[in-house]
């Protein structure tokens, strides 16, 4: 398992926010610029010192927890080959759960609102592997984004959420993570029963 050190220097509240979200990643409050620079990734809180270059992440003053996840997930999308990156998507009733996974890792998992989701698709500028999402997407009324996904992804793939419910207790032991990211992952595990190729 490919575990990314990612060094933080900013707000208390932002940190546990990432550190929510960030549950395949050893995130780490840094003393100091040099320790945040040497880890995999920096993310440095809008006071800091330093223009961002390279693996590193500057958060703005106003805290927008989806820029956040897209710039964060980015960033670290861009550590990996994205040929092995999925992203899973658990359609629910009010909300999303995301889980951006690499090599059957979770490292991004955040459970957004219909408005955040849509802001994370347009503001995502980096292309994965596939993206999976459960065949209660296709109930959801949520077809219409279909065309969005695939400008993220080489391919959607539509999964049995039964078959993926089976994974839950076993994801939740493993990685610890909770609510609709639970099956989100789940779903990044699975073969899909039908792929929608992207051009």
């Amino acid at each position: 398992m490919v575990v990314f050190e990612v060094g933080f220097i900013g707000r208390r509240m932002i940190y546990e926010d990432l550190r929510a979200m960030l549950p395949g990643v050893r995130l780490m409050f840094a003393d100091d610029l040099s320790s945040a620079l040497g880890k995999d990734l920096a993310i440095l809180d809008y006071y800091v010192n330093y223009e961002c270059v390279g693996r590193c992440v500057k958060l703005d003053r106003d805290y927008d927890r989806v820029k956040v996840i897209t710039d964060v997930a980015s960033a670290i999308i861009r550590l990996t080959d994205p040929g092995l990156v999925k992203v899973g998507l658990d359609y629910g009733s009010e909300h999303i759960g995301l889980a951006i996974a690499y090599d059957n890792t979770p490292l991004v998992g955040a459970t957004l609102s219909l408005a955040e989701f849509v802001a994370f698709v347009r503001l995502m500028k980096i292309k994965v592997h596939g993206i999976h999402v459960g065949d209660g997407f296709i109930r959801s009324g949520l077809t219409g984004i279909f065309t969005n996904l695939c400008r993220l992804a080489g391919y959607v793939g539509i999964v049995d959420e039964t078959e993926a419910s089976q994974l839950r207790e076993i994801v939740k032991e493993r990685f610890g993570l909770m609510g609709d990211v639970v099956d989100a992952f789940s779903f990044t595990l699975m073969e899909p029963r039908l792929v929608v190729k992207c051009s």
